[in-house]
């Protein structure tokens, strides 16, 4: 794994050259979400490749992150790095490596603003070598989302944007979006509720979904048709 706190797009490309050259990825075109039940929610039945997922969480510790990670480390399958871009260092790589991820598959990219923040995201979801790019952009123009869409699409990676709720109402790019909100744990078993905004193959409203501590996901019951309200939090 490596860390880097970025200064220029200079020190950006430079970290990510190793992952530029890296070899091209295996044949698959669909991520599973880590749940069965979701993916029979998806059009796709998972996640394209050469996709957005946009992961919306209502409020801090909704599960937004965890599911994102989740799509990522069924993508490094065939191979290929995880780059995320923390310009908040909020990432914790330690869960990831305790969700299978191995940390040698990690480049982490801490650039110093948001604009260069979303220059990496681009550089690396056109990169041949990178199996998926993790973010969190807290604002997208339509023009900056429309980049990151196409990137994905010349790249062929799967792009994950996890993201407040504040952005469910503005225009999105991406191929999957859903809403993710906490919900009472049992047995010490974290739980929330996935409801699929965009990308749905049909209605049915929210799943319960829990997770062990391993990160694996199994449905609990269906919700009621209803999305959460929003919140100010971040993801």
């Amino acid at each position: 794994m490596s860390a880097v706190p970025l200064e220029t797009t200079a020190d950006v490309w430079n970290a990510l050259c190793p992952v530029v050259d890296s070899p091209q990825l295996g044949p698959r075109d669909v991520v599973s979400s880590g749940c069965a039940e979701l993916d029979e929610r998806l059009v796709r039945n998972g996640v394209a490749k050469g996709a957005l997922l946009e992961s919306l969480g209502a409020g801090d510790g909704a599960g937004a992150a965890f599911l994102a990670v989740n799509a990522a480390r069924n993508a490094l399958a065939d191979g290929g790095a995880l780059v995320v871009v923390d310009v908040q260092d909020s990432f914790y790589p330690s869960a990831a490596v305790r969700f299978g991820i191995a940390s040698e598959r990690m480049l982490i990219v801490r650039p110093s603003t948001e604009r260069e923040a979303l220059w990496a995201c681009e550089q690396a979801l056109r990169s041949a070598g990178v199996a998926a790019v993790l973010c969190w952009p807290e604002y997208l123009t339509p023009l900056a989302f429309r980049r990151l869409q196409l990137a994905a699409e010349e790249g062929g990676t799967l792009g994950l944007l996890v993201r407040s709720t504040r952005a469910q109402h503005e225009p999105s790019w991406a191929d999957v979006r859903w809403l993710v909100s906490p919900a009472p744990s049992e047995a010490g078993r974290r739980r929330f509720s996935v409801d699929v905004l965009r990308g749905q193959s049909r209605r049915d409203g929210a799943l319960l979904l829990e997770a062990d501590d391993e990160g694996a996901l199994c449905m609990v019951s269906r919700l009621a048709d209803s999305a959460p309200a929003g919140s100010e939090r971040r993801a």
